[in-house]
């Protein structure tokens, strides 16, 4: 009798606190979607030594992307898709932008010049992770 009840007791003990893992935020789990037109601005900038630890150039395909998002490298090296006026192109993560909105993105003139001729300064843009 008392062997099944401390079996049942140590079954219970392991299986409920399990059931109690906390999940996501839905704040947590919109950060990731796809940010879209109108909101978010698209720039350019001269990188050079990124907050990814490597020196990049104009003639990469690279981005920056803000501070918020940034999270102290997480994205790092990461693959973004970028969508403007019917065009896209891909970029590789390699630096933070501490003057860009939470969803903006600063673009490699390489990068920008796929999407808008430098002259423009800045476009409305669509952009995701891949």
């Amino acid at each position: 009798m008392y062997k099944l009840t401390f079996v049942l007791f140590a079954f219970f003990s392991l299986v409920l606190p399990i059931l109690a893992v906390p999940i996501p935020a839905l704040d947590e789990i919109d950060r990731l979607e796809k940010r879209t037109a109108g909101t978010v601005c698209g720039t350019w900038y001269n990188p050079g030594l990124g907050n990814c630890g490597e020196t990049n150039t104009a003639s990469q395909f690279v981005v920056a992307i803000s501070t918020q998002i940034y999270d102290n490298g997480t994205h790092c090296k990461k693959q973004v898709q970028i969508s403007y006026n019917g065009q896209a192109v891909k970029a590789m993560v390699v630096d933070s932008c501490p003057g860009c909105g939470q969803d903006d993105l600063d673009m490699s003139p390489a990068t920008f010049e796929e999407l808008a001729p430098l002259s423009v300064g800045n476009i409305k843009i669509e952009w995701d992770f891949l």
